[in-house]
């Protein structure tokens, strides 16, 4: 087994977070998150990798900016720098296909982790990463074999048969090492170079790569598969609340029990990377202000619960990073 991470370079040069030992750079909770993730696989006996890369725009995606994809993509061109910006951290995140496909292909590696920088394993004392083989394991049958966790955005709601309305979040992918995953993220990685002169299998990807595992692993009910054959079997979701949870549920708790996580007014710009429901089935559209309804019924919850194996520590987590990292890992 082994986790890795995904550092795209920032266009002035030199890694957007800085988390390599000698660096001097860089964001300071990201290095602090990245030693806690290696010392954890250090203890638990699994290599780290990390990779840096610079920001790679593919053709497509420069015609796309400038507008000459609007007969696909329906959308009108905007000014090419302000595109850039815009898209800049979308086209950054294909890296992390590109380096599950690579790693999947080194002999020795049974199971590939991928986890977003801000995200931070929580247990010291545990091996989250066998027990994440563990439950695919335990959730195969000889209908469907489990090889990729996935967590799903609880607060999205919907989690239907025809894989509607899961709301996939890709700041964690562990995949076992089969042939279906090696191909998967080998014509993920493809289909990203060539854009609209994709051919399949799957439709092409316009955006993000989260929004290409979701339309891949969409149900077609006339064939009995997903877009992409075998890939929702595949596909085992788990709540953000064990693999990803994201703190910013607190925003919705008493100051009594976290006196000291900042509050701001309640609106949309300040909760835009709320994921954080954790297993509520809220139903589609039932958002109040760019929060979930029914979170606070989570306030329970705090570092410290078991449940939590991986807390993502993104968008407005960050407000009160300073309060939140010196708690991890509890254990």
């Amino acid at each position: 087994m082994v986790l890795c991470a995904a550092l795209t370079e920032n266009p002035k040069g030199g890694s957007h977070y800085g988390i390599s030992e000698n660096s001097t750079s860089g964001a300071w909770w990201a290095k602090k998150i990245h030693g806690i993730n290696r010392d954890h696989c250090r203890r638990c006996g699994h290599p780290v990798v990390v990779r840096h890369a610079p920001v790679k725009w593919e053709p497509w995606q420069e015609d796309f900016c400038a507008g000459k994809l609007s007969n696909l993509t329906r959308k009108p061109s905007i000014d090419l720098k302000q595109c850039q910006k815009m898209e800049n951290r979308e086209v950054s995140a294909w890296e992390k296909m590109r380096m599950m496909r690579d790693m999947l292909n080194v002999l020795g590696f049974t199971h590939v982790l991928i986890l977003d920088c801000d995200a931070v394993m929580n247990h010291m004392r545990r091996d989250t990463m066998s027990e994440m083989a563990q439950l695919l394991e335990q959730e195969s049958n000889p209908s469907r074999s489990r090889q990729i966790l996935l967590i799903s955005e609880d607060c999205r709601g919907g989690d239907g048969p025809d894989g509607k309305g899961t709301g996939l979040n890709a700041g964690m992918m562990f995949a076992k090492n089969t042939g279906l995953t090696r191909q998967l993220f080998a014509d993920m990685a493809r289909a990203n170079k060539l854009g609209p002169a994709w051919s399949g299998p799957g439709p092409w990807c316009a955006t993000h790569e989260r929004a290409c595992l979701e339309s891949w692993q969409t149900w077609k009910k006339r064939r009995s598969d997903s877009a992409y054959p075998g890939l929702n079997k595949a596909i085992l979701k788990a709540s953000s609340l064990h693999f990803g949870m994201n703190p910013c549920i607190w925003f919705d708790c008493t100051l009594e029990k976290f006196p000291n996580i900042p509050r701001y007014e309640h609106s949309e710009s300040r909760h835009h990377a709320c994921h954080h429901c954790n297993g509520l089935r809220v139903p589609p559209g039932n958002l109040t202000k760019g929060r979930s309804v029914g979170c606070s019924s989570r306030c329970d919850l705090d570092v410290n619960s078991s449940e939590n194996g991986i807390v993502h520590i993104m968008g407005d987590s960050r407000s009160y990073i300073d309060y939140l990292l010196p708690m991890l890992p509890h254990d």
